[in-house]
């Protein structure tokens, strides 16, 4: 099965991402080539920064707080996008990368349970037209919330927006669609950016959104993760 990516629309349906592996030699020689270089800084700003130096989209799930506290240093010159990807995740050996219509995917081997439960409910349906980043952000949060405990619907939401990153991405049409899905075509669509999930509390109904993921918009120059907007990094202490 494929996925079809229109200008203006997206039609999903259910395939898995391709496994992190090297483009062929013809592809590698066509790629824009950057020198990378972290050094001694959290594995998940180092991922973050790779994203900002190539200007490539990324989603990014954390397996715990770990990945704040983890340091990590390399260094390569004139390499691709996915060749430095593939040194940095030597350093992460509890993580694994594949790659998703253009959007670098880097996840635990072995999700928690509370993540496992968010990727795995599918929502319904998100139609909308001329909605922005963080306008789509809030209403994937309220259909998830919607799914998780239908009785959310009746409650009403508050969702607090992120005026900084204001960004278009257009019309957008999901079926059946899950979480990291959704996620996924904001950062391809916006393409400077980075979506992060967090490790999600024990109560998944009415957890803020700001709780369960972050939009991170890239800085040129790269900046710091916590420069950029908008990830609350508190929930990962």
């Amino acid at each position: 099965m494929t996925r079809a990516f229109g200008a203006f629309a997206v039609l999903l349906v259910l395939s898995g991402p391709l496994v992190g592996s090297e483009p062929s030699a013809q592809t590698q020689r066509s790629l824009p080539r950057q020198d990378y270089e972290a050094t001694d800084i959290a594995a998940l700003d180092a991922l973050v920064r790779l994203g900002e130096i190539y200007d490539h989209p990324m989603g990014i799930i954390c397996r715990d707080a770990k990945i704040l506290s983890t340091k990590i240093s390399v260094k390569i010159t004139q390499a691709t996008a996915q060749q430095a990807l593939k040194e940095l995740m030597v350093r992460l050996p509890e993580y694994k990368w594949s790659e998703d219509n253009g959007v670098f995917e880097v996840r635990p081997r072995l999700l928690p349970t509370q993540t496992e439960k968010i990727l795995n409910i599918r929502i319904p349906r998100i139609v909308a037209e001329n909605i922005d980043v963080d306008a789509l952000s809030n209403r994937l949060w309220m259909e998830l919330q919607i799914q998780m405990d239908p009785g959310n619907r009746s409650k009403g939401f508050i969702g607090h927006g992120h005026l900084r990153d204001y960004y278009e991405l257009g019309r957008v049409d999901f079926t059946n669609a899950g979480v990291d899905q959704v996620l996924n075509e904001i950062a391809r669509r916006r393409k400077s950016a980075a979506w992060i999930l967090l490790p999600p509390p024990d109560v998944l109904s009415g957890a803020l959104r700001e709780r369960l993921w972050g939009i991170v918009t890239y800085a040129s120059p790269p900046r710091p993760l916590d420069q950029l907007c908008c990830l609350r990094l508190d929930y990962l202490q």
